[in-house]
């Protein structure tokens, strides 16, 4: 979906913005996204994508390099599911999280 693929966008620019000003009164917590999920549609996205070069799989690779700097956690806990998993051709994605306004705005000011 279109607003998803800009919400993951606008993801990575901020974690980028985090890792690069990391005492900036502006940056987010990650924790309050959700990440997975952007990974996954990433991978998603990548690999339904008809040009071997999409845009898609950069962004994967910077929110690949991202995650595990601020929340390493993440991506072991895709790799277990993954496993557990192993019948599906894709990660399973988690519709649990709806990105709000105010998600957004206590994410920014945590």
């Amino acid at each position: 979906s279109k607003s998803l693929s800009q919400f993951v966008l606008q993801l990575v620019y901020a974690l980028d913005f985090l890792d690069r000003q990391p005492l900036s009164p502006f940056v987010i917590n990650p924790r309050l996204f959700p990440l997975r999920e952007s990974l996954a549609f990433l991978d998603s996205c990548h690999k339904n994508s008809k040009r071997k070069d999409s845009s898609f799989g950069a962004l994967q690779v910077m929110l690949k390099e991202l995650v595990p700097k601020h929340c390493r956690d993440v991506l072991h806990t895709m790799v277990n599911d993954y496993h557990l998993n192993q019948g599906h051709d894709e990660l399973m994605v988690s519709h649990r999280h709806i990105v709000k306004p105010t998600m957004v705005c206590e994410a920014i000011r945590d």
